[in-house]
């Protein structure tokens, strides 16, 4: 998961692999996919201000859990 908490947002993004969000409807989530763009901070990077990751990538886990990641903005936005 990656931060962003420049101008004061508080932006959130989180990775999951290509199209599986696609359909979702969670607003006000917002849903990025093909054409959109997300810095990628430096892995070590892990503190504000500006991008960077709130929970880093490990050599075994690069995406987030899509079902558990939908369950929970579903349950949180609802």
């Amino acid at each position: 998961m990656i931060g962003d908490g420049y101008g004061g947002s508080g932006v959130l993004y989180w990775l999951v692999p290509p199209g599986e969000a696609a359909g979702w409807q969670l607003p006000p989530a917002q849903i990025l996919g093909t054409g959109s763009h997300v810095a990628i901070p430096p892995r070590h990077r892990t503190y504000a201000p500006g991008p960077h990751w709130r929970v880093p990538p490990t050599r075994n886990q690069h995406w987030t859990d899509t079902a558990r990641l939908h369950a929970a903005l579903h349950t949180t936005l609802s």
